[in-house]
């Protein structure tokens, strides 16, 4: 049975728990689109992960985590869905097709960032070049290369990695989607509606 002050309780936890934006932006952005619908969005939220932070380790990927749960807990609408994911696609793009211009190989952040768009935005954002260059860039002993300053991060790679062989050489199974599971929101609590986010 649903008890009111159990969450209200819960939600000035996770108020309390999420780092600042200043503080930690990528943990930011995933745990205010994790609890969307128990704590309402900042205004701006949505101007947030419009930004690129090319100077932040796992931004892009974080951002693309941020979409999924933004998604499944229907706290964004369509249109604003639609018109944020292309504008990342536009810009992500520009970051993946000049790794493969360079011929790099792909290392942590390549990898993450493939995976974070079919995890994120969904198939229809993956060109396949891009999937390609991630599958010819595994290891024989499963995993990717990471990145020099990224060298603790290479089981989280080859779990983004595993991600994006699975949806690019299974087209015919259904997508790989955010699943949360906790308890139901009460019935008198409405989620955030997208409009709290603000532009």
């Amino acid at each position: 049975m649903f008890d009111p002050d159990m969450a209200t309780d819960l939600k000035d936890s996770i108020t309390d728990t999420i780092s600042p934006l200043e503080s930690i932006p990528t943990s930011y952005v995933v745990l205010r689109s994790l609890y969307c619908d128990w704590t309402p969005l900042p205004p701006g939220f949505l101007t947030l992960l419009r930004q690129p932070r090319p100077d932040t380790r796992h931004w892009r990927v974080s951002r693309l985590m941020s979409m999924a749960y933004l998604r499944a807990n229907d706290c964004i609408d369509t249109a604003n869905f639609d018109s944020l994911a292309q504008a990342m696609k536009e810009e992500l793009s520009k970051f993946l097709d000049a790794s493969l211009d360079a011929k790099d190989q792909a290392g942590s952040e390549f990898v993450e960032t493939v995976g974070g768009l079919y995890y994120g935005l969904g198939r229809g954002y993956v060109e396949e070049r891009w999937a390609q260059h991630v599958i010819a860039g595994q290891q024989p002993d499963g995993t990717w290369l990471a990145e020099p300053e990224d060298s603790d991060a290479s089981d989280l790679t080859a779990a983004w990695g595993l991600l994006v062989v699975l949806e690019f050489t299974n087209p015919e199974v259904a997508a790989i989607s955010p699943i949360i599971e906790r308890n139901p929101r009460s019935p008198a609590e409405p989620s955030s509606p997208a409009m709290n986010a603000g532009f």
